[in-house]
């Protein structure tokens, strides 16, 4: 075997391979119906950042598939699908903030950072 081949058979993986990886991980956690809601698998055993972080996961995935309108979401929609204080939604919004995970659009109105998904699910505890 060539050195390029072998570079490539081990290498080089599929955008939608990982993709399906990381949906695969995403869905144990959290879906959407066909109208646009979002549900949590297991939400007792979730921390706030941690529903805040996979709702804005969701959320755009669910945007780019079709389902979404937006891919990101509001604090007071945070707050509102959540039932969170805009208070403890804030708090929660600044520490994921502060750990790269999301991204700020205008004040008050957020989306994950697409490419630490994998990161934040493997901190999630089951």
């Amino acid at each position: 075997m060539e050195e390029k081949e072998l570079i490539k058979k081990k290498l080089k993986v599929s955008k939608l391979e990982i993709l399906d990886k990381i949906l695969d991980k995403v869905s144990n956690f959290v879906r959407y119906t066909e109208d646009g809601e979002i549900y949590f698998v297991n939400p007792d055993k979730l921390t706030i950042i941690e529903k805040i972080g996979l709702y804005l996961i969701v959320k755009n995935y669910g945007y780019n598939e079709g389902t979404m309108k937006e891919g990101h979401a509001t604090n007071r929609e945070l707050s509102d699908n959540l039932m969170l204080s805009l208070k403890q939604v804030g708090a929660r919004i600044s520490d994921l903030k502060k750990s790269g995970y999301i991204k700020t659009k205008s004040r008050g109105v957020h989306s994950f950072f697409i490419p630490k998904t994998e990161k934040f699910l493997n901190k999630i505890k089951r």
